[in-house]
C-alpha cells in the first residue's frame, strides 16, 4: 500500500511492515503484516485508513469506518502514525 513518506518510516521501524520487495523511490508502497488480534486488527485499519487518505486526500467513507466523512483537501495530508512497536511472534 501507499504511505507517505514519514508513515512508512515508523510502520517499518515498529515491526508493522516492510518496504514492498520490488520497491524503489518512484514506486511508493510498503507491506502490512496481518493482524493476529484485534488489537492489531485496529492499528492495521488505521494504517488502510492512512493509505486511503495519503492516495485519495480524503478520509475514509463513513460506511467503511466509524469516523465522519471529511470533505476533499487539494493535497493528500501527511498522517504521521502513531502506533506500539509489533510484538514478535
Amino acid at each position: 500500500m501507499a504511505l507517505a513518506e514519514q508513515d512508512q518510516r515508523e510502520l517499518i521501524n515498529k515491526g508493522w511492515g516492510k518496504r514492498y520487495p520490488l520497491y524503489s523511490p518512484t514506486i511508493n508502497v510498503v507491506m502490512l503484516y496481518g493482524p493476529r488480534d484485534d488489537e492489531e486488527l485496529q492499528i492495521a485499519k488505521a494504517v488502510v485508513s492512512a493509505s486511503y487518505r495519503y492516495a485519495t486526500g480524503h478520509d475514509l467513507p463513513q460506511r467503511l469506518v466509524a469516523e465522519r466523512h471529511r470533505p476533499a483537501r487539494d493535497k493528500p495530508p501527511a498522517v504521521a502514525l502513531q502506533m506500539p512497536a509489533r510484538r514478535p511472534c
